[in-house]
C-alpha cells in the first residue's frame, strides 16, 4: 500500500508520542522524500534524478549524511518535527509562550529534562520536539504565544535575582542610568542565552548581543521616562491645574525644596534655627529668614508677581519690619537689665545716695568734736604763699582757694595778727561738699589741673572731719561707694562709643562689683538704644549692633546670653524684607506698572501686527502655566516660606518624588522585561546569520 505524505507525518507523530524516536525520524524522512518527488507547486517540474535517488536512499534508511551538511540536516529535521506538532490551539500557544517567558527562555530545556528523567526519553530529541512546539505556537497563533511570553517575562521571579544593582532611593536620572542599564544587560543577556539554539558558542554570542541591546534600552529608559514625565507635567497636568486654579502641592513643595537646595542648608538646620528663634522670643522668624538670601529671593519672586500672594507677603513683611526697633529695644533692656533710661536710673541712684548721706553725716555730726581746719588752711597757704609780694597776678585756682580760705578762717578782731577758724562740723562739711561739686564741674569741663589742686584741699578737710567724728569715715566711705556706682553710668555710655577698644571695656567691666556693673550696663544700653530707637521703617535697626567690637562687648555684659543671636536674627529678617521687597515700599507699584505695561504691549503688538512678539508673549504665558504656579499654588509657597515648618513640606516633597520615581521605575522595569523576548529574538536572528 502506498502512503501519502500526510500519512507519513501522522505515522511519525504517533511513533514520536510512543517514544519510538528512530521510527519517527525515518517516517519524517520518507514523507519529506515523497513530497519532494511530486511536481513543484511553483514550477510544475519534478525533482532531478540525483534528488530522487537521495530521497529513495533516505526512505530505505541507507542515506549517508556528510558531516559538513549535518547542520542543514538537523534544520530539516526540526522543520519536520514542527510539521508533526501541528496546531495545538490558542490556549496552548499562550501557555507555551508564558512558560518560555516566566523561565526567561528555559522552558524548552526544563521540559526536555523532565521528559528525560521522568519518562526516560532522549534529551536532545525531546528538546527538538519542545522547540518545535514553541515554534508552531508562534507561527499559528503569534498574538497568544508572544503575549503569553511577554507577560511571563514581566512577572518572572528570576528577574529579582538577576537584578543585583540597586538604585538609591530618590535617585535622579543620571544616577539611574548605569545601574538600570547593568540590570537590563544582565537580564537580557540571560534571556538571550537561554533562548538561543545551538551549543555554548552560539549561546554565548547570542547572550552578548542580547546584553548589549538590553543595556542600551535599559539605560535609555530613565531618560525617556524623564522626558515623558516632564511632558506630562508641563504640557498636561501643571497647565490644567494652573488654568483651573487648583493648588498644585507637588509644584509648591518642590519649589521650596529647590530653594532650600540652592541655599546649601538642610531642612533640619532650618527647622532647628526657627525653633531656637521661637524659644528666644522671636516667633516672627520664619523659614525664609533661616534659609537666607535664597529665601528672600523666593519671596521676592512671589511678591513681584501679580496676585493675592504678593499682597499678603508685602503686608506681612511690612508689619514685621515696623516693629523691629521696638523688639530690639526690648531685647537690649532684657539683656542689660536696664529697666529705665540712664538719666532716670542715675537720678534715682543719686537720690538714694543723698538720703543715705544725710542720715550718715547727720549721725556723724551729732557725735562730732570741734573740727581742726588748720591743716586745710596750711594746704591753701602753701599754694598761695609763693605768689604773694612778688607782683605776680593770681591765677583762677588761687582765687578759688582764697575764697575757701575766707570761709574757713577770718582775722580775730580781739587779738591782732591772729585768726578765728571755723570749727563747726556741719559748716566745715558744707564747705567740703561745695569743693566736691566744684571738682566735678572742673572734670566735666576738662580742667583737670584745677580739679587736682582743689582735690588737695578736699582731702585735707576730709582728714579733719574724720578726726573730729568717728562716724564720719563710714559715712564718707558709703558716700564714695555710692558715687562710684553713679560714675559707672557715664563710663558705660562712653564705652559704647566706636573709638573705645572693646578689650579695654571688657577688662574695666570685669573689675567692677555687681552694683557698678549694673550701672555700667545701663549706661551702655542707653547709648546703643539711642542708635536703635527712632529708626525709620525700612532702615536696618541692627546696623550699629553688629561687628567684632559690639559682639564682644555684648557677650561680656549680656545677662541672657542670647542678645547677639537675637540681633543676628533681626538682621536676617531685615535682609529678607529688603531682598523680597527690593528695599523700598514702591515694590507693589513697580509690579503693578509691569502688569499694566505687559497688557498694553499685548494690545500694541496685536494692533501693530507684531505677531512674532505676540507669539513670544503667548509662549511666556504657556511656560508660566507649565510650572503650575497659579494664585493658589503661589499662596501655598508663600505660606511655607513665611511659616515655621519646612520639614513637613520637604518630607512631603520627597515622598511625592519617591512615589513618582517608584511608579516610573515600575513602568521602566515592566517595559524592560516585556522587551526581553523581543531582544532575545533579535539576538537569535543576529547569531543565526
Amino acid at each position: 500500500m502506498d502512503y501519502t505524505a500526510q500519512q507519513f507525518k501522522d505515522a511519525a507523530r504517533r511513533a514520536y508520542q510512543a517514544g519510538d524516536y528512530a521510527s519517527a525520524k525515518s517516517l519524517i524522512a520518507r514523507g519529506r522524500a515523497l513530497e519532494a518527488s511530486q511536481p513543484s507547486a511553483e514550477t510544475g517540474s519534478a525533482l532531478s534524478p540525483e534528488q530522487i535517488a537521495s530521497l529513495k536512499a533516505a526512505k530505505a534508511g541507507t542515506l549517508k549524511v556528510d558531516p559538513a551538511h549535518r547542520a542543514q540536516a538537523e534544520e530539516l529535521n526540526a522543520k519536520g518535527l514542527k510539521a508533526i506538532v501541528g496546531d495545538e490551539g490558542r490556549v496552548m500557544a499562550g501557555l507555551e509562550g508564558h512558560a518560555q517567558g516566566i523561565t526567561l527562555g528555559l522552558s524548552d530545556e526544563i521540559l526536555a529534562g523532565m521528559d528525560h528523567f521522568i519518562d526516560g526519553k532522549d534529551y536532545n530529541q525531546s528538546l527538538a520536539f519542545r522547540r518545535a512546539q514553541l515554534a508552531a505556537a508562534r507561527d499559528n497563533h503569534p498574538g497568544y504565544a508572544y503575549g503569553g511570553e511577554l507577560i511571563g517575562a514581566v512577572v518572572s521571579p528570576i528577574n529579582k535575582i538577576s537584578a543585583p544593582f540597586k538604585v538609591a532611593e530618590g535617585a535622579g536620572v543620571a544616577a539611574r542610568i548605569a545601574p538600570e542599564a547593568a540590570n537590563a544587560a544582565l537580564q537580557g543577556g540571560l534571556y538571550s542565552f537561554n533562548a538561543a539554539d545551538g551549543g555554548a558558542g552560539k549561546r554565548a554570542e547570542s547572550a552578548a548581543y542580547g546584553a548589549g541591546i538590553s543595556g542600551l534600552i535599559g539605560g535609555a529608559l530613565p531618560v525617556a521616562g524623564k522626558v515623558a514625565g516632564f511632558a506630562k507635567d508641563h504640557l498636561v497636568k501643571n497647565p490644567a491645574l494652573a488654568v483651573s486654579g487648583v493648588r498644585n502641592d507637588t509644584v509648591a513643595r518642590n519649589y521650596v525644596a529647590d530653594v532650600l537646595a540652592k541655599s546649601g542648608k538642610s531642612a533640619d538646620e532650618v527647622d532647628a534655627a526657627v525653633a531656637r528663634a521661637a524659644a528666644n522670643g522671636q516667633p516672627e522668624y520664619t523659614v525664609a529668614d533661616a534659609i537666607g538670601k535664597e529665601g528672600g529671593r523666593a519671596l521676592g519672586a512671589l511678591s513681584r508677581a501679580p496676585g493675592n500672594a504678593r499682597d499678603k507677603i508685602a503686608q506681612a513683611l511690612w508689619d514685621r519690619q515696623t516693629e523691629q526697633a521696638s523688639r530690639i529695644g526690648g531685647f537690649i533692656g532684657e539683656a542689660f537689665g536696664a529697666d529705665g533710661t540712664k538719666k532716670a536710673m542715675r537720678k534715682a541712684e543719686e537720690a538714694v545716695r543723698k538720703a543715705e548721706a544725710n542720715v550718715n553725716y547727720g549721725a556723724a555730726g551729732s557725735m562730732a568734736a570741734p573740727v581742726d581746719v588748720r591743716g586745710a588752711l596750711a594746704t591753701i597757704d602753701e599754694r598761695l604763699k609763693p605768689m604773694r609780694g612778688m607782683g605776680v597776678a593770681d591765677d583762677g585756682i588761687a582765687a578759688k582757694l582764697a575764697k575757701y580760705r575766707s570761709r574757713l578762717a577770718a582775722a580775730n578782731p580781739k587779738k591782732p595778727n591772729t585768726s578765728v577758724e571755723l570749727s563747726d562740723f556741719n559748716r566745715v562739711l558744707g564747705v567740703k561738699r561745695e569743693i566736691g561739686d566744684e571738682i566735678g564741674a572742673a572734670v566735666r569741663a576738662g580742667r583737670n589741673y584745677e580739679a587736682s589742686e582743689l582735690g588737695k584741699l578736699k582731702a585735707a578737710l576730709d582728714s579733719a572731719l574724720e578726726d573730729a567724728s568717728p562716724g564720719y569715715r563710714k559715712a564718707n566711705d558709703d558716700f564714695a561707694a555710692a558715687s562710684r556706682v553713679i560714675d559707672q553710668f557715664d563710663e558705660g555710655s562712653n564705652a559704647a562709643r566706636t573709638g573705645v577698644r572693646f578689650q579695654d571695656t571688657i577688662d574695666h567691666f570685669g573689675g567692677l562689683n555687681a552694683p557698678q556693673q549694673d550701672a555700667f550696663r545701663t549706661g551702655y544700653a542707653d547709648a546703643i538704644l539711642g542708635k536703635v530707637e527712632g529708626k525709620d521703617i525700612g532702615v536696618n535697626a541692627t546696623r550699629n549692633l553688629t561687628g567684632e567690637k559690639r559682639a564682644a562687648e555684648i557677650a561680656a555684659m549680656d545677662k541672657t546670653g542670647n542678645l547677639n543671636d537675637r540681633i543676628a536674627r533681626e538682621a536676617d529678617m531685615f535682609r529678607t524684607h529688603s531682598v523680597a521687597t527690593g528695599g523700598a515700599a514702591t515694590a507693589e507699584r513697580l509690579s503693578d506698572d509691569a502688569v499694566l505695561s505687559a497688557s498694553l504691549s499685548f494690545a500694541g503688538d496685536l494692533a501693530s501686527g507684531n505677531y512674532k512678539a505676540l507669539a513670544l508673549r503667548a509662549a511666556g504665558k504657556f511656560v508660566a502655566a507649565g510650572t503650575g504656579q497659579n494664585d493658589a499654588t503661589k499662596a501655598e509657597i508663600a505660606r511655607i516660606l513665611m511659616g515655621s515648618d519646612i520639614k513637613t513640606a520637604i518630607q512631603e516633597a520627597r515622598a511625592m518624588n519617591i512615589a513618582k520615581n517608584e511608579k516610573a521605575a515600575i513602568i521602566r522595569d515592566i517595559l524592560n522585561r516585556a522587551l526581553m523576548p523581543v531582544k532575545a529574538g533579535a539576538a537569535s536572528s543576529y547569531t543565526s546569520r
